[in-house]
């Protein structure tokens, strides 16, 4: 099986529907359609997934809780990901 090209540009719609409920659901429809990965969360580790996953040739959405991405990380959580690093 051949991937498409990768995809260059990644983006997360926040809270789509309280901005534009009139698109919403025509753009979950076209999404449902072509969307070959769900990440879920737009912290660190899930924007590196989803970066690694577009690079790739996948089409991603991310879909985040919180109203700007990275808004749960905490250095606690970082520890883990950069162990050694502390700031």
């Amino acid at each position: 099986m051949r991937l498409p090209p990768p995809r260059l540009e990644c983006y997360a719609p926040r809270h789509l529907e309280a901005e534009r409920p009139e698109k919403n659901k025509v753009l979950t429809e076209a999404a449902a359609e072509r969307v070959d990965c769900v990440v879920i969360g737009a912290g660190v580790v899930g924007l590196a997934v989803a970066r690694a996953l577009a690079l790739a040739g996948r089409e991603v959405i991310v879909l985040e809780a919180e109203s700007a991405m990275g808004a749960g990380i905490s250095s606690r959580n970082s520890e883990v990901i950069h162990a050694g690093m502390y700031y």
